[in-house]
């Protein structure tokens, strides 16, 4: 009787009864892909926009929603992002941020632009959420108008953001410049200690 050579890519299994099932190598990678992208689903590897549970982002979550609170309004949408930013009802961070001593007064400028519903690039919108941040960490935060006003000092010094001009924004000195001009009662706060990079942004006559 002649034999029969079964193909090369080709599996067999003995099932109940002796029956044979053959799986082509094919089918096998098939159903290995498959298994991979149902781990992945199930475990958050690999997707796109998974917010990583660490302190920082419960912390930020947690924060944003008091803010929702105290200002009697529908909590924003938080998502994660290259930037900060604010867009349609939802706020952006970088996961590199959430970590940071200034992670508040980001989200209090994000939260500020929701607030005033700004749309578009304009820098006069984050001249006003600038502002908005002292205001929005006393009442949400718990913090004294101090505490606060440092806290956003700390994000808008140069020291702790990109010295670079991002869009609908002015240069970095600018706007810490023009946020200080709201703020004269710590001016003296301010010159102590500030450093050399930031005297050339401090107000006329400061």
């Amino acid at each position: 009787m002649a034999s029969v050579t079964q193909p090369r890519d080709q599996l067999t299994t003995e099932g109940r009864g002796g029956a044979q099932a053959s799986l082509t190598g094919g089918a096998v990678q098939a159903m290995m892909i498959a298994l991979f992208v149902l781990a992945s689903a199930v475990w958050g590897d690999e997707m796109p926009d998974y917010p990583p549970v660490t302190r920082g982002w419960q912390a930020a979550q947690a924060l944003l929603a008091r803010m929702a609170r105290v200002y009697d309004v529908p909590p924003p949408r938080l998502q994660l992002d290259l930037a900060g930013h604010y867009r349609d009802g939802t706020v952006y961070m970088r996961d590199a941020t959430l970590d940071t001593d200034v992670m508040e007064a980001v989200l209090a400028h994000e939260f500020a632009h929701y607030l005033f519903n700004h749309r578009g690039l304009l820098p006069a919108n984050e001249v006003v959420a600038d502002a908005k941040v002292v205001e929005i960490l006393e009442r949400a935060r718990g913090y004294s108008r101090s505490e606060a006003f440092r806290v956003q000092y700390r994000r808008l010094s140069g020291l702790n953001r990109a010295n670079r001009q991002l869009p609908g924004h002015q240069s970095p000195c600018e706007e810490l410049r023009i946020f200080l001009t709201g703020f004269p009662e710590f001016r003296d706060f301010v010159v102590e200690t500030g450093g050399a990079p930031e005297r050339p942004c401090l107000p006329a006559g400061w």
